[in-house]
Protein backbone atom coordinates (compact mmCIF):
# COMPACT_ATOMS: atom_id res chain seq x y z
CA UNK A 1 0.00 0.00 0.00
CA UNK A 2 2.83 2.42 0.79
CA UNK A 3 4.51 1.81 -2.54
CA UNK A 4 1.21 2.19 -4.38
CA UNK A 5 0.85 5.65 -2.83
CA UNK A 6 4.45 6.67 -3.46
CA UNK A 7 5.43 6.45 0.21
CA UNK A 8 8.20 4.79 2.19
CA UNK A 9 7.97 3.51 5.76
CA UNK A 10 10.11 6.44 6.90
CA UNK A 11 7.59 8.90 5.40
CA UNK A 12 5.02 7.89 8.02
CA UNK A 13 4.41 10.15 11.01
CA UNK A 14 3.21 7.39 13.35
CA UNK A 15 2.08 3.79 12.97
CA UNK A 16 -0.50 2.07 15.16
CA UNK A 17 -1.25 -1.63 15.42
CA UNK A 18 -3.98 -3.44 17.29
CA UNK A 19 -3.68 -5.27 20.60
CA UNK A 20 -1.44 -8.37 20.51
CA UNK A 21 -3.35 -11.59 19.85
CA UNK A 22 -2.25 -14.97 21.10
CA UNK A 23 -4.03 -18.27 20.70
CA UNK A 24 -3.16 -21.92 20.70
CA UNK A 25 -2.45 -21.72 16.96
CA UNK A 26 -0.95 -18.30 16.32
CA UNK A 27 0.71 -15.32 17.95
CA UNK A 28 0.47 -11.92 16.29
CA UNK A 29 1.90 -8.76 17.69
CA UNK A 30 3.26 -5.41 16.70
CA UNK A 31 6.71 -6.66 17.69
CA UNK A 32 6.45 -9.54 15.20
CA UNK A 33 5.35 -7.09 12.50
CA UNK A 34 8.27 -4.77 13.25
CA UNK A 35 10.72 -7.68 13.01
CA UNK A 36 9.25 -8.72 9.66
CA UNK A 37 9.42 -5.14 8.33
CA UNK A 38 13.02 -4.71 9.46
CA UNK A 39 13.94 -8.00 7.77
CA UNK A 40 12.18 -6.93 4.57
CA UNK A 41 13.94 -3.55 4.65
CA UNK A 42 17.26 -5.25 5.52
CA UNK A 43 17.86 -3.09 8.59
CA UNK A 44 18.38 -4.00 12.27
CA UNK A 45 15.15 -4.31 14.27
CA UNK A 46 16.05 -1.34 16.48
CA UNK A 47 16.60 0.89 13.41
CA UNK A 48 12.96 0.65 12.29
CA UNK A 49 11.41 4.11 12.55
CA UNK A 50 8.64 4.83 13.23
CA UNK A 51 7.92 2.01 15.66
CA UNK A 52 4.49 0.40 15.66
CA UNK A 53 2.53 1.66 18.66
CA UNK A 54 -0.35 -0.17 20.28
CA UNK A 55 -3.45 1.78 19.26
CA UNK A 56 -5.26 1.03 22.49
CA UNK A 57 -2.47 2.08 24.87
CA UNK A 58 -3.53 4.99 27.06
CA UNK A 59 -6.47 5.83 29.20
CA UNK A 60 -9.74 4.94 27.50
CA UNK A 61 -12.87 6.74 28.42
CA UNK A 62 -16.15 7.70 26.89
CA UNK A 63 -14.97 11.33 26.99
CA UNK A 64 -11.91 10.45 24.84
CA UNK A 65 -14.16 8.47 22.50
CA UNK A 66 -16.58 11.40 22.18
CA UNK A 67 -13.76 13.92 21.78
CA UNK A 68 -12.12 11.84 19.05
CA UNK A 69 -15.31 11.47 17.07
CA UNK A 70 -16.21 15.14 17.48
CA UNK A 71 -12.72 16.12 16.25
CA UNK A 72 -13.07 13.93 13.15
CA UNK A 73 -16.56 15.13 12.22
CA UNK A 74 -15.57 18.79 12.70
CA UNK A 75 -12.62 18.25 10.34
CA UNK A 76 -14.83 16.49 7.79
CA UNK A 77 -17.30 19.40 7.86
CA UNK A 78 -14.51 21.95 7.35
CA UNK A 79 -12.71 19.96 4.59
CA UNK A 80 -9.63 19.52 6.79
CA UNK A 81 -10.11 15.75 6.83
CA UNK A 82 -10.06 14.03 3.47
CA UNK A 83 -10.58 10.34 2.76
CA UNK A 84 -9.28 8.93 -0.51
CA UNK A 85 -12.16 7.90 -2.82
CA UNK A 86 -10.69 4.40 -2.96
CA UNK A 87 -11.44 4.01 0.79
CA UNK A 88 -15.08 3.17 0.14
CA UNK A 89 -15.66 1.40 3.45
CA UNK A 90 -14.39 4.39 5.43
CA UNK A 91 -16.59 6.76 3.47
CA UNK A 92 -19.62 4.51 3.95
CA UNK A 93 -18.82 4.22 7.65
CA UNK A 94 -18.66 7.98 8.16
CA UNK A 95 -21.87 8.46 6.17
CA UNK A 96 -23.90 5.79 8.00
CA UNK A 97 -22.48 5.42 11.52
CA UNK A 98 -25.22 5.71 14.10
CA UNK A 99 -22.83 5.94 17.07
CA UNK A 100 -23.65 2.38 18.11
CA UNK A 101 -21.15 -0.29 19.07
CA UNK A 102 -22.98 -2.73 16.79
CA UNK A 103 -22.53 -0.76 13.56
CA UNK A 104 -20.93 -3.08 10.95
CA UNK A 105 -18.19 -0.53 10.13
CA UNK A 106 -17.38 0.53 13.70
CA UNK A 107 -14.01 -1.27 13.60
CA UNK A 108 -13.03 0.61 10.44
CA UNK A 109 -13.89 3.93 12.08
CA UNK A 110 -12.14 2.96 15.33
CA UNK A 111 -8.95 2.21 13.38
CA UNK A 112 -9.07 5.68 11.81
CA UNK A 113 -9.64 7.29 15.20
CA UNK A 114 -6.69 5.39 16.73
CA UNK A 115 -4.46 6.53 13.86
CA UNK A 116 -5.52 10.14 14.40
CA UNK A 117 -4.85 10.17 18.17
CA UNK A 118 -1.66 12.26 17.81
CA UNK A 119 -3.70 14.96 16.06
CA UNK A 120 -6.85 14.71 18.18
CA UNK A 121 -5.01 15.06 21.49
CA UNK A 122 -2.19 17.33 20.26
CA UNK A 123 -1.15 20.32 22.29
CA UNK A 124 -0.63 23.39 20.15
CA UNK A 125 -1.47 21.75 16.82
CA UNK A 126 -0.63 24.13 13.97
CA UNK A 127 -3.67 25.40 12.10
CA UNK A 128 -4.19 24.67 8.43
CA UNK A 129 -3.10 21.02 8.62
CA UNK A 130 -4.98 18.71 6.27
CA UNK A 131 -5.06 15.00 7.06
CA UNK A 132 -5.20 12.54 4.16
CA UNK A 133 -6.05 8.89 4.76
CA UNK A 134 -5.15 6.24 2.20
Amino acid sequence: MLERNGLRWTDLYQVHGDNPVESRFVERSNLNMMRALATEMQIPNEALKPRILNAKDSVRSSAAFDMGNQWIYERIASNEFLVHPRCEMSILGYETWDYSKLHPLKDVLDARRYALKPFIFAQGMPSGVTVHLH
